[in-house]
């Protein structure tokens, strides 16, 4: 490791970074006695901070409930998109009242001061009687087609009746069957109300309960409820838990990087199997050293190790077959400190090659296929800093983490770039070294953000979902998807593998 690298990791040390997961981020095993000291110490006066007095601890930060929006006057007491943080309250926002001139409101608001507002357009207000007004005849007339009228002592009076849909409409109330909007009755198939000037069902996400009612991002609408999409529900202890693996059978395998060695669970928490020999670091048969990735499929397992340089196949639950590629190198079949490993839906398997800042392509046999990269160390298009893991969706575009770029790079299946996820920062969508990166079905992505110590969920496009962090997360290091999109995350520090179950249909 050169000194570079380690500057860059002082700069851009965390909170509880412990000494071997700042070694496995760079994989420099000669860094381990230079950052030991500096690394505890950090940890050890986060510990002992305390938040000073309006601020209140929450998920380990300091927060001010007074104002914050997902901490409002308790830690957890997340006020709703429509609704801003005063005074440990969550209020209303103030709905407009009066567009600006020329500007019109959503649908059904007043606009202007004289009118509603419908299909983005002002509508005056009628002059006609609403539902229930008795009136003498001929002085005026009624908003609805519907009237009843009959002779009194001195003259015709009218009633106004609930109108049909398209009468003009003052309320509600004036209206036979769906409601009033920018003054003009609308109907509604039964099942959906009225609302903003179309029809809408209150089970989704947008109106969910009642109109304009939105779900948080990564919730879905559940009997008019928002709940949250996913669900933590299982957990695998593992020591020192650097990265996870899991197969069509859903057998999940836990990488131990601190242990040198990756324990294989059954679904139900069963140890299995024990790849390499814990706590024993070596080069031979037995022994691994600093694993960072493993994959499995048929009866193969594959193991990459970043002190070793070379990434290996054993037989499930049994011994080594062979080395498949070594190193350190250039070459094609060579690594240099390898990371990340993955498959894609043909068995094909990627190898981040992190030092060459390059990921290299295998058939299921072994034949090197392509590289994406081209091994320059930088920040632009196809170049990396120290990538770390990489992943691939169901159309073979291949996704990778450039961990000190602080971004995903996409690729097509040819190895041509197509765009860039992410920037340095704090913020959604903004990572401080972007670590382990999966694809769901949908072309959501899942990146682990390492210093800000989150998992964050984007779409296709980019655009932040929502994000996984505070108990029982403490320091997420590495994750998986299985076939139907429940999420694998490996806490270092929280010493376990926990899953984190999809409750709802995946989003279309």
């Amino acid at each position: 490791m050169d000194s570079l690298h380690v500057d860059q990791l002082a700069r851009a040390i965390g909170s509880r970074q412990t000494r071997r997961v700042a070694v496995r981020l760079l994989g420099g095993i000669a860094a381990f006695a230079t950052l030991d000291n500096d690394l505890e110490a950090r940890r050890k006066k986060k510990r002992k901070k305390k938040c000073k007095a309006p601020k209140q601890t929450c998920g380990g930060k300091c927060v001010a409930i007074q104002t914050d929006d997902s901490n409002c006057g308790a830690c957890g007491n997340r006020c709703s998109r429509s609704q801003i943080c005063r005074g440990g309250q969550c209020e209303a926002l103030v709905p407009p009242v009066d567009c600006p001139i020329g500007q019109c409101c959503e649908d059904d608001q007043v606009c202007n001061g004289d009118g509603r507002c419908r299909a983005g357009e002002c509508q005056p207000r009628p002059a006609c009687f609403g539902n229930g007004v008795t009136f003498r005849e001929g002085a005026g007339e009624c908003c609805s087609e519907n009237v009843s009228c009959q002779v009194g002592t001195t003259g015709i009076d009218c009633t106004c009746l609930p109108g049909d849909p398209g009468n003009a409409c003052l309320l509600n109330t004036d209206c036979s069957s769906g409601g009033c909007v920018g003054y003009q009755c609308v109907g509604c198939e039964p099942g959906t109300v009225p609302c903003n000037g179309l029809c809408v069902r209150l089970d989704t996400e947008t109106n969910c309960g009642a109109c304009g009612d939105d779900c948080e991002p990564g919730e879905f609408c559940q009997n008019g409820t928002c709940k949250p999409r996913y669900v933590q529900d299982g957990t695998w202890p593992s020591i020192a838990a650097t990265n996870v693996f899991v197969d069509a059978s859903h057998t999940v395998f836990a990488v131990n990087a601190d242990q040198d060695c990756v324990r294989q669970f059954s679904e139900s928490g069963t140890l299995e199997h024990v790849y390499g020999t814990c706590n024993e670091t070596g080069s031979d048969s037995r022994h691994l050293y600093n694993p960072t990735g493993v994959v499995a499929f048929s009866s193969l397992v594959l193991i990459a190790e970043s002190g070793n340089h070379r990434v290996q196949a054993f037989a499930r639950e049994g011994d080594l077959i062979m080395p498949l590629l070594t190193g350190p190198g250039t070459g094609n079949y060579q690594v240099n400190l390898p990371s990340g490993i993955t498959l894609d839906k043909d068995r094909n398997f990627y190898v981040v090659d992190r030092d060459n800042h390059r990921v290299q392509k295998f058939n299921s046999s072994g034949a090197y296929l392509r590289t994406f990269g081209n091994g320059t160390q930088g920040s632009g298009p196809y170049q990396f800093n120290l990538p770390y893991a990489v992943a691939v969706d169901g159309s073979g575009n291949v996704y990778v983490s450039d961990a000190f770029n602080h971004r995903v790079q996409k690729f097509d299946g040819n190895g041509n770039y197509v765009r860039t996820f992410g920037s340095f920062g704090t913020g959604p969508g903004q990572f401080n070294i972007a670590d382990s990166v999966a694809v769901a079905s949908t072309g959501d992505l899942f990146i682990v953000d390492r210093l800000n110590e989150r998992v964050q969920q984007l779409n296709a496009d980019g655009d932040f979902i929502r994000s996984f962090s505070g108990a029982p997360l403490d320091f997420p290091s590495g994750l998986a998807l299985d076939d139907e999109d429940n999420l694998y995350v490996a806490d270092y520090d929280a010493k376990a593998v926990f899953r984190f179950k999809l409750k709802a249909p995946k989003p279309s």
